[in-house]
């Protein structure tokens, strides 16, 4: 699994180091729900014409106009603590599977893949 996350560079070099001096091991969720970190490195991105999924990924509906690259799905973003109770901003995804081919031309934005060839969509 990858994630790519994209801010000022003085937030990636804060988060990067972060990662080196941790005082605990990390979890997804749940504590027992441990995370293995094999690399975190920094990324340079380029544009491309099309790209074939190496793997299956939740892209922002909004990237797509026509919404048919892949099965509508509501991520969970940013939550708010109301009496107690953790309340979701949902993200409108579309579920695309490996082995989908994308072209730029069904996409709003510049279709951005890294050095390893993998796309990155940018939730903002």
């Amino acid at each position: 699994m990858f994630f790519h996350i994209k801010a000022e560079e003085k937030i990636l070099d804060h988060i990067y180091h972060a990662f080196y001096n941790l005082d605990y091991f990390l979890s997804l969720g749940r504590h027992e729900d441990l995370l293995r970190i094999d690399a975190i490195d920094y990324v340079h991105l380029e544009e491309a014409d099309e790209v074939n999924m190496k793997h299956a990924i939740y892209m922002p509906k909004s990237v797509s106009d026509e919404g048919q690259l892949g099965v509508p799905y509501l991520l969970n973003g940013t939550y708010t603590v109301k009496k107690g109770i953790r309340e979701w901003t949902k993200i409108p995804s579309l579920y695309v599977m490996k082995d989908t081919n994308i072209n730029e031309e069904e996409v709003n934005q510049p279709l951005l893949i890294d050095e390893e060839g993998y796309v990155v969509f940018c939730n903002e």
